[in-house]
């Protein structure tokens, strides 16, 4: 899906997932996978894939690999990487969480919550 780049950007996509949804269940998970898939597929650079996921995980922090919720974020980054993760967020490429609200999205009717986050399309 997004070629040859998928092994360099698959434990930043899996870092900014399990950062993001650190001890929330799989379909929330899931959901943040399908958004984040979707705006990379607007950027046609690498840089700039990374830079998007490294903007929106400002906490990343060292994962190790023994930590059982960061493998499973692992497998949905491999998984929504290679093309095999349904879009369950309507085609939202902007996310945010519910205790925010930025300027981008005010007036905007979100296309999905699954607390704690909002989705659009943008």
């Amino acid at each position: 899906m997004l070629n040859s780049s998928v092994d360099n950007i698959s434990q930043i996509f899996a870092q900014t997932l399990y950062v993001n949804t650190q001890g929330l269940p799989l379909k929330i998970k899931d959901a943040l996978a399908s958004c984040l898939l979707n705006q990379l597929k607007n950027s046609s650079n690498i840089v700039e894939k990374i830079a998007y996921l490294k903007q929106i995980s400002k906490n990343l922090t060292t994962i190790y690999t023994n930590n059982e919720e960061f493998s499973i974020c692992l497998r949905i980054a491999e998984l929504a990487l290679k093309g095999g993760l349904k879009d369950s967020v309507y085609k939202a490429n902007f996310f945010h969480h519910q205790n925010e609200i930025p300027k981008s999205c005010k007036g905007l009717a979100p296309i999905l919550i699954l607390e704690p986050f909002y989705f659009y399309k943008i």
